[in-house]
C-alpha cells in the first residue's frame, strides 16, 4: 500500500478516537448529555484526523494528495459520525415510537396508564410534557392523543421497517 492509500484509513481511526472519547466523557460526566458528549467526541476525532493529515503532508511534502486525501477522509468520517449519533440515539426514538403507537392504539391514554406501562415516571413525564410541547401530543379531557397525521405514518413506516429488517416479533 502506499503512503495515500494508508491515510485513507484515518477516517474509521478517527472514529475509533471519538468512540473512546465518547465512552470516556459517557462514563466520567454525566452532565451534558448525550449529544454534548457526542459533539465534544466527534469533534476531537475530526481533529485527531485532521492532525495526522497535517503532519504527513508537512513531513512527506505532497501537499495536493493529502488535500484529496483530507477532503475524502473528511466526507467518511463525518458519514461515520452521523451513523454513529444516529445509532446512539435509537433508544430515545424508539421510545417515542412506542409512546405514539400505544397512544394511538388505545384510543387515548391518561398519564397515569403511560406511566404504568413504561415503568419510569419520571422520564415518562418529561417525555409526554415534550412531545405535547413541540406538538406531537395533545390532552383533552385528561386523554392523551397523537395530534399530527403524519406522526401516525412515521410510526407505521418504523413498524414496517422493523418487521423487514429484524422478522416480525
Amino acid at each position: 500500500m502506499t503512503h495515500a492509500e494508508w491515510l485513507l484509513l484515518l477516517s474509521p481511526a478517527g472514529l475509533l478516537v471519538s468512540v473512546v472519547v465518547h465512552a470516556m466523557l459517557a462514563r466520567c460526566s454525566r452532565e451534558g448529555g448525550l449529544w454534548r458528549h457526542l459533539g465534544i467526541s466527534l469533534s476531537l476525532g475530526l481533529g485527531f484526523m485532521i492532525a495526522v493529515l497535517t503532519f504527513s503532508a508537512v513531513t512527506c511534502g505532497d501537499v495536493p494528495t493529502h488535500l484529496a486525501v483530507l477532503g475524502f477522509d473528511t466526507i467518511s468520517f463525518l458519514a461515520l459520525g452521523y451513523v454513529y449519533a444516529e445509532w446512539n440515539n435509537i433508544p430515545f426514538t424508539s421510545t417515542r415510537l412506542r409512546v405514539l403507537r400505544e397512544c394511538r392504539s388505545a384510543g387515548g391514554l391518561d398519564r397515569r396508564e403511560l406511566v404504568r406501562i413504561y415503568d419510569g415516571p419520571e422520564v415518562i413525564r418529561l417525555r409526554i410534557d415534550r412531545y405535547l410541547a413541540i406538538g406531537q401530543l395533545r390532552e383533552r379531557e385528561g386523554r392523551i392523543f397523537v395530534r399530527k397525521g403524519w406522526v401516525y405514518w412515521m410510526v407505521r413506516f418504523y413498524a414496517v421497517a422493523r418487521v423487514v429488517l429484524f422478522g416480525k416479533g
